[in-house]
C-alpha cells in the first residue's frame, strides 16, 4: 500500500495495522506489475482473485494481462494461463484491492526417477603404467543407476588425470550429473617405475660380399632408449656370402636370428648386404671454385645446376669470400653437394686446395650418398653417410673406400675458406672391381652375355692386378675367378699368358706333343712347350699335322 489510510482494503492481507481490527484484504495501484512465475518441473493452470468490490474486480480484469486470459464473476477474477510453463504477467490499470488469491498448478514429471548412483565397468581399462606414461581410460563404461531401478550406460562430465610423473597407486575420481543431482566412483591405478624388457639392435651401414661384421659394429638399445655396450653377438666376425646379397644392387635382407643377447632378453639383427657395381675406370676431374658458383662478396646465396665434364651436376649455399669458396655452420645449410650423375660415376677421392684465411682448427665433413643431394641442408638433416674430415692443410687425396655416386661438403664448425675442390671419379682397373663386375648378378646365360666385357676387363688389367686376380685367396675374387673360368670353359676358351706376360683370355688349341697347362682354381696357367730332341719334336709335330688333315 502506498498511504497509512486505516481502511480494510489498504492493508496487507498477511497482518494487522496497529489500532484496527479488521484487516484482511491488500490492494494493487495503477501501473503495479505483477508477475506470477512457475516453478521447475511445474506449470500453471489457475490463478483466482477474490476482490474486495466488483469494481475493484473489473479494474483487476481489464488490466494488461500477458500469457493469460481473464473472466470476472461479481467479486472473483478468473486468470487463465494461455502457456503455464510461462510467467503470466499484469500491467495493473486502476487500484483495485482483493481478499485472496488462489494458484492451481502441476507437475510435469511423472513418476519421476532420480539418479541415485553410478557404477564403472573398467576390465577393458589399462590400469597399469609406467612413470611419464600418457595416461588413457579408453574401454571405460560408466553407468548412471536411478530411484525406480533402472540403469543406463552415459558418458561421464569428468575424468580426474592422475600424476603419472611418480611411481604408486592413482586414483581415478569419474564425476557424471543429471538434473542437479551428482554422483561419483573410483577406480584405481597402478603406476611403476619402467623396467627394460626388450633390446633393438642394428646396424648403420651396408654390407658387400667378403665384408665381415663384427660386434663394433653393431648399436644396441634397450626398450627405455638406454644404450646396451655389453650385449654378445652370435655370428661376430660373420664373412658375408653372395647368397647373403642381392643382385644387381639391390639390398636383400639379412636375418641373424635371436643373434643379440644381453642379460635375459634377445632379439634379431637385421643387415642389409648388397653386391658391389663395377666402377667405370675412366677417370675425370671435376673442379669448383668460387668462379663456378658465381658467388662474390660474404652473403651466403644458393646456387644450382652446375654440371661438369664428368656429366656429374653440383649444387650449393656459399659465400664468396676471400675470392674462395667460403662455408660455414651456423644457420645457414651451408655445403656443396652434387645433385645428378648421368653415367653413375662412383667417386674414387676429393681433396681441397685451403685458403689461406682459414683458421688452422677448420675441418671439412665428408659425405658419401648412392642417391642424389637434393641441396645442402640435407647434409644438415641426416642424409648421406658420414665419411670421415679432411682438416685444414691437408691437400691430400681422400680416397673413397666404398662405391657412392654423390658427395656432399660442409664445415665442421665455423667459417673457412676454400680456393678450389677436385672430385676424382673412376680411376685404374683393379682386381677387385672385375671381380665385381663379374659377379654382379647370377642370371643364367652369363657366359654368353658378359663374357666378353669380362674378358676385355680382365685384360686391361696391370700384370700386378692380374696376378692379384689369379691368386688372391679374397673371397670376392676367388669367387670371381672361378666363374670366369667357367665362363671361359664353357665358350670353348682357356686363360693363358702370352709373350709379354700378360694372361689373355683365347680359343682352345690342345695338340699332343705340346704341354699346356690350363688355369686351375689357384694356379696360373702356362704354356710350356717341351721338346724332348729337335728330331723327335720335328716328325711328332708332321706326324700329328698329317693326322690332324686326314682326320
Amino acid at each position: 500500500r502506498t498511504n497509512n489510510s486505516n481502511t480494510p482494503a489498504n492493508n496487507y492481507l498477511g497482518g494487522l495495522k496497529s489500532g484496527t481490527t479488521d484487516c484482511h484484504s491488500t490492494r494493487f495501484y495503477k501501473n503495479n506489475v505483477l508477475t506470477i512465475s512457475p516453478s521447475l518441473n511445474y506449470v500453471l493452470t489457475s490463478i483466482e482473485f477474490v476482490a474486495t468490490t466488483e469494481n475493484y474486480a473489473s479494474a483487476l480484469q481489464t488490466s494488461s494481462w500477458t500469457n493469460a486470459t481473464t473472466a470476472k464473476s461479481g467479486t472473483t477474477v478468473t486468470i487463465t494461463p494461455t502457456n503455464g510453463g510461462q510467467n503470466v504477467v499484469a500491467q495493473i490499470g486502476a487500484t483495485c484491492g482483493f481478499t485472496s488469491v488462489t494458484i492451481e498448478y502441476e507437475s510435469t514429471v511423472i513418476n519421476q526417477k532420480t539418479l541415485t548412483g553410478i557404477s564403472l565397468d573398467y576390465s577393458n581399462v589399462q590400469t597399469e603404467f609406467e612413470v611419464d606414461d600418457s595416461f588413457t581410460y579408453s574401454g571405460l563404461v560408466v553407468t548412471a543407476n536411478y530411484s525406480d531401478g533402472t540403469s543406463v550406460v552415459v558418458e561421464p562430465n569428468d575424468i580426474s588425470i592422475p600424476d603419472l610423473s611418480t611411481a604408486g597407486t592413482k586414483t581415478i575420481l569419474v564425476t557424471y550429473s543429471e538434473n542437479s543431482v551428482t554422483k561419483t566412483a573410483t577406480y584405481e591405478i597402478e603406476v611403476e617405475e619402467p623396467v627394460a624388457d626388450t633390446i633393438y639392435a642394428s646396424v648403420d651401414k651396408v654390407y658387400h660380399p667378403g665384408e665381415t661384421i663384427l660386434s663394433f659394429d653393431i648399436y644396441v638399445v634397450d626398450n627405455l632408449g638406454n644404450e646396451v655396450v655389453d650385449f654378445e653377438f652370435a655370428y661376430d666376425e660373420y664373412v658375408f656370402t653372395y647368397d647373403d646379397a642381392g643382385e644387381n644392387g639391390e639390398e636383400a635382407v639379412k636375418v641373424f636370428a635371436d643373434s643379440i643377447s644381453y642379460s635375459s632378453m634377445t632379439c634379431d639383427l637385421e643387415v642389409s648386404v648388397s653386391r658391389n657395381a663395377y666402377v667405370n675406370t675412366a677417370s675425370y676431374d671435376d673442379s669448383l671454385n668460387r668462379s663456378l658458383t658465381g658467388v662474390t662478396g660474404t652473403a651466403y646465396t644458393a646456387w644450382s645446376g652446375k654440371t661438369l665434364s664428368s656429366g656429374v651436376t653440383y649444387a650449393g649455399l656459399s659465400a664468396g669470400g676471400n675470392g674462395s669458396i667460403q662455408l660455414r655452420t651456423t644457420n645457414s645449410n651451408s655445403g656443396v653437394v652434387s645433385t645428378a650423375n648421368t653415367d653413375s660415376l662412383s667417386i674414387y677421392s676429393v681433396s681441397l686446395s685451403w685458403n689461406e684465411n682459414t683458421n688452422a682448427e677448420r675441418k671439412v665433413k665428408v659425405y658419401g650418398s648412392t642417391t642424389p643431394f637434393s641441396s645442402a641442408a640435407d647434409l644438415f638433416n641426416n642424409n648421406g653417410v658420414f665419411l670421415g674430415n679432411i682438416s685444414c692443410g691437408d691437400s691430400s687425396a681422400f680416397i673413397f673406400d666404398d662405391s657412392y655416386q654423390y658427395i656432399g661438403l660442409r664445415s665442421d664448425y665455423g667459417a673457412l675458406y676454400l680456393n678450389e675442390i677436385t672430385i676424382t671419379y673412376g680411376g685404374e682397373g683393379t682386381a677387385e672391381n672385375v671381380a665385381n663386375y663379374i659377379m654382379y648378378a647370377d642370371t643364367d646365360n652369363q657366359c654368353k652375355t658378359k663374357l666378353d666385357v669380362a674378358q676385355g676387363y680382365f685384360e686391361d688389367l696391370s700384370t700386378s692386378e692380374q696376378e692379384t686376380f689369379m691368386s688372391s685367396n679374397d673371397y670376392v675374387i676367388a669367387s670371381a675367378r672361378a666363374r670366369l673360368i667357367a665362363w671361359a670353359t664353357h665358350e670353348g676358351k682357356t686363360i693363358t699368358i702370352d709373350s709379354n706376360g700378360k694372361y689373355v683370355i683365347s680359343n682352345s688349341i690342345k695338340m699332343t706333343g705340346f704341354g699346356q697347362t690350363e688355369l686351375s682354381d689357384n694356379n696360373s696357367i702356362i704354356i710350356l712347350f717341351v721338346i724332348c730332341s729337335l728330331g723327335a719334336g720335328t716328325l711328332s709335330v708332321c706326324y700329328l699335322l698329317k693326322k690332324k688333315k686326314e682326320h
